[in-house]
């Protein structure tokens, strides 16, 4: 029988060490998805000036937790440099996947040096997560962003919203990946998802 599938990822990123309250996050988006207090989706609205990151915003010290979607495509976008999902499940290099970025969120430190988080067509839902408590060795918890690329919206396996079927035997084969742009020497893969 057929079975559900949705896929997110949870990359926490950031701009050499630049503090996070410092860094702009551009998420082009129409949408958002409205939570209670479980957090569980009960509404969807267009982006307010609260929430709306399209042109780019300081991330300052608040906290966030939202999930975005009717985001902008941005086409066939060339994304040297990154890691994606091959139809294997493995890791591949930028070689085959340079046409498949679609959707691009990108952090922009002070001084132009950017990370760009970009997906395929399947990964229609972002969630931007911003706390104070991502466990850092050197301070015990530091301020910190998780920019999570998504297939379906939070709660799917309840809503249906955004979930996949797939039948025996069948693949669906999905891509993102993360790349620098702007630091000395080049650019550069700073990681890729996993497998």
């Amino acid at each position: 029988r057929p079975a559900p599938v949705a896929l997110g990822t949870h990359p926490y990123l950031r701009v050499g060490r630049v503090p996070t309250e410092e860094l702009w996050l551009t998420v082009e988006a129409e949408r958002h998805l409205v939570v209670d207090a479980a957090l569980i989706p009960v509404g969807d609205e267009p982006v307010d000036d609260e929430v709306d990151l399209r042109r780019g915003h300081v991330l300052g010290r608040r906290e966030r937790n939202t999930c975005y979607h009717g985001l902008t495509p941005h086409g066939s976008a060339t994304e040297a440099g990154c890691g994606a999902v091959s139809g294997r499940g493995g890791i591949g290099g930028p070689a085959g996947h340079e046409a498949l970025s679609r959707y691009r969120h990108v952090l922009t430190a002070p001084d132009g040096r950017a990370v760009h988080l970009w997906s395929d067509a399947s990964f229609v839902y972002v969630q931007v997560y911003v706390t104070d408590r991502f466990p850092d060795p050197e301070v015990g918890t530091t301020r910190a962003v998780a920019v999570e690329p998504m297939t379906a919206a939070p709660d799917a396996l309840n809503s249906g919203r955004g979930l996949r079927w797939l039948a025996p035997d069948e693949r669906w084969d999905l891509a993102w990946g993360v790349r620098t742009v702007g630091w000395p020497g080049g650019e550069g893969p700073t990681g890729s998802p996993p497998s």
